[in-house]
C-alpha cells in the first residue's frame, strides 16, 4: 500500500481558500495577517494532519533573513543604571553586553543600546522610537525601575531579560544558577579543607535573588560539612560612620569564619580595615566574579554567555513571531565555574583530587537539582590556575 503523500501548503490553502503565501504567514503567525484568518488556516491545517518540515522550516527562515534583513537588523538593548554609558563600562556589566553583542552580530543583528533614563523618555515614547527604527525585540538588563513597562505596549514585542530584576511583566528570561553555583563553590572549598563557612551579603542583593544562595549555602554546609552553620551577615550599605565595619568585626570574632562565601565586593576592603589578612585568617570566595573581582577564588557566572543566550533566546521569539507576555514563561538558568584566585589555599587535610573536583561536583548538581543542566563555557578572560 503507498505512503500517504503528506499535506501540503497548497492542500491548506484550497481548503482555507485563502492563497499559499497566507497559509505559510499564518502558520508562523505573523501579524501581517489577521487573528481571525491565522486561526482559521492553522484550524484548517491541524484537522488535515499537517506537520512542519523542521529543517526545511530552518531552511526558510535563513533564505527569509537574507532577503527582509532590515526587518530583523536591529535589537534593542534596555538598561537604566545611573550613568548611559554603565553597559560598557561598569567592571560587573560589560561581559554581559560584550557577549550579547557578539551573538547578536554572529546572528545577522545589530545592537542598539537604549538608555531609559534618557530625560523625557517615557514608555510611549520609546515605542515611537522603536517603531521608527524598525527594531521589534530587545533584551533588559539590570533593570532599576521595572515600573517603567506598565504603561509598555509589551503586545508589539518580543522581549527577554537577564536576571531577577524584572519579575513583570512575564517574558523569558535568563539568570546566573544561583544554588548550583553556591553548592560548586561549598564543594570546592570544603576539599580545600574549610569547615566553618560564613555568608556575607547585602540585604538588597538577597532579596533581589529571593535568598537562593543563602538558602543553598546553609543547607549545603551542614550536609557537607556535619557542624551548624555560622549565621550569616547582612548589611544595608557600608555606613560613613564606621558602624558596619565595627558589626562585621564583632561577627568575626564571635564565629570565627574560616571562609566567607559572598557576592558583593565590599568584603576584602571590610576584612582589611578590621586587620584580617586573606587568606592567611581568613579566605574569601566569591559567587559572582566580574572583572573587579577576578583576581579572587570563587565563581565565574559566564557573564558573556548569559548575554548571548538572552540574544538567542530573543531571536528565537522573533523567528516563531511570538510577541507580548508569555504565561508561562521561560526561564533558562546557566550554571558556571570555579575559578582558582587568590583568596583561599588549601589547609591541611584538603582533598588530593582538587583538579578533578569540578567535574565530579557538575555531575552531583546534575542528579540534586534538576534533569536539565545547562553548562556554560569557559570564558577566556578567566582561567584556572593549573591551566
Amino acid at each position: 500500500m503507498a505512503d500517504t503523500p503528506p499535506v501540503s501548503l497548497r492542500d491548506i490553502a484550497k481548503i482555507a481558500k485563502v492563497s499559499t503565501m497566507t497559509v505559510s504567514l499564518s502558520l508562523r503567525n505573523d501579524p501581517s495577517i489577521s487573528k481571525a484568518t491565522r486561526e482559521r488556516v492553522c484550524k484548517v491545517a491541524k484537522e488535515c494532519g499537517y506537520r512542519r518540515d523542521p529543517l526545511l522550516s530552518a531552511y526558510g527562515q535563513q533564505i527569509r533573513r537574507r532577503k527582509s534583513r532590515a526587518f530583523h537588523s536591529t535589537l534593542a538593548w534596555f538598561h537604566d543604571w545611573t550613568e548611559n554609558e554603565a553597559y560598557k563600562t561598569e567592571p560587573w556589566l560589560r561581559r554581559y553586553w560584550a557577549g550579547a553583542r557578539e551573538r547578536a552580530e554572529t546572528l545577522g543583528f545589530a545592537l542598539d543600546p537604549i538608555w531609559l533614563r534618557e530625560p523625557k523618555l517615557n514608555a510611549r515614547r520609546l515605542h515611537d522610537i522603536l517603531q521608527a527604527r524598525g527594531i521589534r525585540g530587545f533584551v533588559v538588563h539590570q533593570l532599576l525601575n521595572p515600573e517603567f513597562f506598565k504603561e509598555f505596549p509589551l503586545d508589539a514585542y518580543a522581549g527577554a531579560s537577564i536576571g531577577q530584576n524584572l519579575l513583570s511583566p512575564h517574558i523569558p528570561r535568563v539568570l546566573a544558577d544561583a544554588p548550583a553555583n553556591a553548592l560548586i563553590a561549598l564543594e570546592q572549598l570544603v576539599a580545600r579543607g574549610y569547615r566553618r563557612i560564613g555568608f556575607f551579603q547585602n540585604v538588597y542583593h538577597t532579596a533581589k535573588t529571593q535568598a537562593e544562595g543563602v538558602a543553598t549555602v546553609y543547607f549545603h554546609a551542614y550536609r557537607l560539612t556535619g557542624t551548624p552553620p555560622i549565621p550569616p551577615f547582612f548589611f544595608t550599605d557600608v555606613a560613613k560612620d564606621g558602624s558596619e565595619v565595627a558589626a562585621f568585626k564583632a561577627w568575626l570574632e564571635a564565629h570565627e569564619p574560616d571562609v566567607i562565601l559572598t557576592e558583593n565586593d565590599d568584603v576584602l576592603r571590610m576584612l582589611d580595615d578590621t586587620g584580617y589578612r586573606v587568606p592567611q585568617q581568613t579566605a574569601v570566595a566569591h559567587l559572582e566574579i566580574t572583572d573587579v573581582s577576578k583576581h579572587w577564588s570563587g565563581i565565574d557566572p559566564g557573564a558573556e554567555a548569559l548575554g548571548a543566550t538572552a540574544v538567542d533566546t530573543l531571536v528565537g521569539q522573533l523567528f516563531r513571531n511570538e510577541l507580548g507576555a508569555q504565561h508561562p514563561h521561560e526561564s533558562l538558568r546557566l550554571v558556571g565555574r570555579w575559578v582558582e584566585g587568590e583568596t583561599t589555599h588549601p589547609l591541611p587535610g584538603a582533598t588530593e583530587s582538587l583538579k578533578h573536583l569540578a567535574e565530579e561536583t557538575a555531575v552531583f548538581s546534575y542528579n540534586y537539582f534538576r534533569k536539565s543542566l545547562i553548562n556554560t563555557q569557559p570564558v577566556k578572560t578567566l582561567r584556572h590556575a593549573d591551566d
